[in-house]
């Protein structure tokens, strides 16, 4: 079955040239594919062009009428008199004209983008904010470091500077958009006993805001290695860090032993290789132990006379 012009215009089938246009004009902007993203705008905007494309031409909706069986009324439009020095000159009963409206839709679409296009130069638009991870290694992360991260963002377009226009036309540079996509490389510093997951936020380094708004910002997770596998946690004595060690690993770890470096700090994340290979995450917790003997308290109590004068600071 052919498909109702007039339902899609939703208009009767008797409206006039003008309500038509009127019909027509309110559609074409609610369905544009550049304002409507609904899935199904585009299927209607073009419904919405073919139903005015036949009904707007006088002779294509009379074949069409007939064609659905519409009984409607053709009504023409008498010539008015024309006036002759001043005069009326009657014309002959049967003597008529047909008013046939010329619909321009290229230029009437491409109106319509200006028009949106430029309502939207006018609105504040805020930067949206950027997400990344950025890997690093366990050592990196106790002892600190710096990444250079590439980003792919939003910047101004160069030739409009965000305007969408240049000389009242569309920016040929951007199409319209305000905005360009560029490639940026920063220099990161990451601290020092940083934990897994922690987010660094960066102001100012997401995509750039148009109109006056505000830029947005860049937010990296960061990844230590191994941390995606359960992390084991080791327990060493203060001497132990201190001076270092060997510790033993379970067998069924795979690993045999973990050698603990000199001056190492609680909470500092070692690798070691299982016997297929694959690296796994140990994590080094310094702790007192809960029973000591009293010869071991009298030397704690010595050592806590040595730091009553060191300064906070100097300990880390």
């Amino acid at each position: 079955m052919s498909q109702n012009y007039y339902d899609i215009l939703e208009i009767k089938s008797n409206a006039t040239k003008e309500e038509i246009k009127l019909a027509y004009k309110k559609l074409a902007r609610k369905f544009h594919p550049d304002v409507n993203k609904a899935p199904d705008a585009e299927k209607r905007f073009k419904e919405i062009n073919s139903a005015a494309d036949i009904l707007l031409d006088e002779i294509k909706r009379r074949q069409y009428d007939i064609s659905m069986g519409f009984n409607k009324r053709f009504e023409e439009q008498k010539e008015e008199p024309k006036k002759e020095n001043g005069k009326d000159e009657p014309v002959h009963p049967n003597k008529t004209r047909k008013t046939i409206l010329k619909f321009d839709f290229k230029k009437f679409i491409n109106n319509l983008i200006k028009e949106y296009y430029r309502k939207k130069a006018q609105e504040k638009i805020n930067g949206k904010d950027i997400y990344m991870e950025v890997k690093i290694s366990p050592q990196e992360a106790v002892l600190g470091c710096e990444r250079k991260i590439n980003i792919i963002r939003t910047d101004k377009c160069p030739k409009c500077h965000g305007r969408r226009f240049v000389n009242e036309t569309i920016c040929p540079e951007c199409s319209g958009v305000g905005e360009k996509i560029i490639h940026n490389k920063i220099r990161v510093k990451i601290p020092e006993r940083i934990k897994n997951n922690t987010k660094i936020k960066l102001r100012g380094e997401g995509n750039k805001g148009l109109n006056g708004g505000l830029d947005g910002d860049l937010y990296l997770t960061i990844k230590i290695a191994g941390s995606e596998n359960n992390i084991k946690e080791i327990f060493i004595t203060p001497s132990e860090a201190l001076f270092g060690t060997t510790i033993d690993i379970k067998p069924e770890d795979g690993c045999t032993k973990l050698t603990i470096p000199p001056n190492t700090v609680s909470g500092q994340i070692f690798q070691v290789a299982d016997k297929n290979n694959k690296e796994i995450a140990v994590q080094v917790i310094v702790k007192i132990p809960k029973e000591l003997s009293e010869e071991e308290k009298k030397l704690y109590k010595k050592l806590s006379e040595y730091d009553i004068n060191r300064n906070r600071e100097e300990l880390f």
